[in-house]
């Protein structure tokens, strides 16, 4: 009976390493050493795969800048071979983290709402403005905010209405520009804005 036994996996974000620890064949109670390795997979991977005869392990090194907005996981198999037609097969799964490498968007950059009464109540909503992001989980939580402080608007943070909160005068103001920023939730926030 071959298996290989439980490995540990560790990223090195710098090198763009993941080393291999603690890969073993297991056969008639005698642990052999591996001497080959392949990685099998239906899709190109960005890996290759490097063996340290000094520290004894295996690397699985990222040859290719990973991007999860594209592509946000990889499946193949390692295969090790001990060079006496004995083989083990370990199944890898690697999901890919999100970083805040995207921006929010707005649909547009400019909107123009037109021909609105000043008979409107407070509190009613008069446009919704909408923005998107690529990344993922918090990264990708967008809030809205409004960077000049029209006393006669408000808007609500998650989901972009803007409502009135004064009555409108039509003979004391005939337009209005509101400035507002769409912001995410990641570290090192992004934003995008419009008006």
């Amino acid at each position: 009976m071959i298996r290989i036994y439980p490995i540990v996996l560790i990223y090195n974000t710098n090198t763009s390493i993941l080393r291999i620890y603690f890969l073993y064949l297991k056969f008639s109670k005698i642990y052999f050493i591996f001497k080959g390795y392949s990685l099998v997979s239906s899709t190109s991977l960005p890996f290759s795969l490097r063996y340290d005869l000094i520290r004894n392990d295996l690397s699985l090194v990222v040859e290719k800048n990973l991007d999860r907005e594209l592509i946000s996981s990889y499946k193949f198999h390692l295969i090790a071979y001990d060079g006496e037609n004995q083989t083990g097969i370990l199944h890898v799964y690697i999901t890919i983290d999100d970083v805040n490498d995207c921006p929010p968007k707005f649909d547009q950059s400019i909107y123009t709402i037109k021909n609105i009464s000043e008979n409107l109540p407070i509190g009613s909503i008069i446009f919704q403005i909408h923005a998107t992001d690529d990344d993922d989980g918090v990264n990708g939580d967008i809030t809205y905010h409004l960077i000049n402080q029209e006393n006669c608007f408000e808007i609500d943070q998650i989901t972009g209405d803007i409502r009135v909160i004064c009555l409108l005068d039509y003979e004391t103001k005939t337009m209005y520009r509101l400035e507002i920023e769409a912001r995410d939730g990641g570290e090192g926030s992004k934003t995008d804005f419009c008006t």
